[in-house]
Formats: structure tokens, C-alpha cells, sequence
């Protein structure tokens, strides 16, 4: 039969949420409770806070989380020494604990995060008017292109929505698109920039090269296609990355962390 596992944790909390994630945890019987734990093999405190409360049964663990050094950092290193494992978040609460009671003894793990399956599209807004005979000038045509893109989706205005709907929108938006062959400002460019999104805009029009060396304005080619789907993938580069960095750390690599543990513990 399986281990058995008590999750001894505060109800209404966050790291509720966290003890949740291990009720599915491969190879184990996890309950998670706010009772004295009776017949585990593992007490996992969650945190290592409600050792003081509870008499653990079992191999004792417990999750570490910050310290303020020298407020509380005691009743800190006097739980770990009565704790057969601790487990910690990030890398500087390891050294310091290893250094407290060996390597051996402490583990780390990755706080999860809930991703969507996929990475979100590139949000563009588009925020110009687009009247007849102004198509041309604003090269509805690279527009029609960047609205048939899969990993994009576009807000298009067409100087049609209230002041509400535009404020919200761009708000919402990750990039602000100018596809014009001329333009004066455009104003859509300041306010991209006043509200710290990244701009997408052709070479020498408007305000673009006054503003072409500020981080997160991509210039591209005026009228050329290729040129502009390379900017707006420069522009989703770094969204990207960043969803892939957070995207690892997921409920399965909680899990996957913490069964390792417990393994090692029982072993």
C-alpha cells in the first residue's frame, strides 16, 4: 500500500491551494488537514510554522518560506533542527539552510504557477481611423496580413469605439501597431510608450526615428511585409520567453519535486 502522507496546513490560504496541488501526488496517500496527523509515515507542515502546534508522526518536513534576519530568525533555525527534512523556494533560503543542518537535509522545490496550455497570442491594437481612401496610405493590406497571423490577435478601432472602450483596450493590449506610409505623429505612439507598451512602426514615419532607440519600439521596412512579421516577432520574443521561464515551474513539476522528496525520505 502506499505511504501515507498528512498535510498538516491553514484552510483559506494560499498554501491550502499549494497542499491541494499534492492530493494527487504519484505513488502516495495525501490528506491535508488542519488536525493533529495520526498515522503517517510523512508529516509535511506547510509551512514549517505549525511544528510548534503539532506533534509530527512519521518522518517530520517542512516548507521553509522567508525569514527576516534577525526577527524570528531563532524559533527559524530551532524548528529546522527538530525537523527530519526542510524544504525551501528559492536557492539563498537552501544555502542558508544546508548551512544550519547539512545538505543532506534540505531540498528545494519550484512554486507552481497555472499557465494556459498554450503561450496567449501577441495582443496588437491597431488605433487609427481608416475611412475611404485612406487605405492605401494606411496599408490596410499589411493589416489584413497581421490579422490572418495564428499567434496574433488584433484590436483594430477603425476610429469608431468611445473613449471607454479605447482606454480599456489599449490597456489591455501588448503592442500598438502603425502600418501607415505617413503619419504625423502618430499620437498612438506616445501613448504606447506613456502606458509602457511596446510600438511596432515602418521607418521614417512620423516621430519613428526619434523614438527608434527607446527599448520596445521595433522599426521595420515601410510596406514590407516580411519586415514588419519580423518586428512583431521581436516584439513577442520576450513575452514569450517569459512564459516558457514560468511555464516549467507547473503543478506537475510541484508534484514531481515533492514525490522525489518524500522517496528519498522513505527510501
Amino acid at each position: 500500500m502506499d505511504p501515507k502522507v498528512h498535510v498538516v496546513t491553514e484552510q483559506n490560504w494560499i498554501c491550502r491551494q499549494l497542499a491541494d496541488h499534492l492530493k494527487d501526488l504519484p505513488g502516495f496517500r495525501v490528506r491535508v488537514t488542519t488536525d493533529p496527523p495520526r498515522d503517517a509515515q510523512i508529516t509535511y507542515f506547510l509551512t514549517y510554522l505549525f511544528r510548534e502546534f503539532y506533534r509530527p508522526v512519521g518522518k517530520s518536513v517542512g516548507l521553509f518560506t522567508h525569514y527576516e534576519p534577525g526577527k524570528h530568525q531563532q524559533r527559524y533555525d530551532q524548528i529546522a533542527s527538530q525537523l527530519d527534512h526542510c524544504i525551501v523556494l528559492n536557492e539563498g533560503h537552501y544555502d542558508y539552510l544546508a548551512h544550519k543542518v547539512g545538505h543532506h537535509n534540505v531540498s528545494r522545490v519550484h512554486l507552481p504557477v497555472m499557465p494556459k496550455a498554450t503561450i496567449p497570442p501577441l495582443k496588437v491594437g491597431w488605433f487609427h481611423r481608416s475611412p475611404p481612401g485612406y487605405r492605401n496610405r494606411k496599408r490596410v493590406d499589411l493589416l489584413d496580413k497581421v490579422r490572418e497571423t495564428d499567434w496574433i490577435t488584433l484590436f483594430q478601432s477603425n476610429g469608431k469605439w468611445t473613449p471607454k472602450q479605447l482606454h480599456e483596450t489599449m490597456r489591455n493590449c501588448d503592442v500598438f501597431l502603425t502600418t501607415s506610409d505617413q503619419e504625423s505623429g502618430p499620437s498612438c505612439l506616445l501613448e504606447a510608450l506613456s502606458l509602457g507598451k511596446s510600438v511596432v512602426i515602418p521607418q521614417g514615419v512620423g516621430l519613428a526615428d526619434e523614438y527608434g532607440d527607446i527599448p520596445g519600439v521595433f522599426l521595420f521596412n515601410r510596406g514590407d511585409w516580411y519586415s514588419l512579421q519580423q518586428a512583431l516577432r521581436d516584439a513577442y520574443e520576450p513575452l514569450r520567453v517569459k512564459y516558457e521561464v514560468v511555464s516549467r515551474n507547473n503543478v506537475e513539476k510541484w508534484r514531481d519535486d515533492h514525490a522525489h522528496v518524500f522517496e528519498r525520505l522513505l527510501a
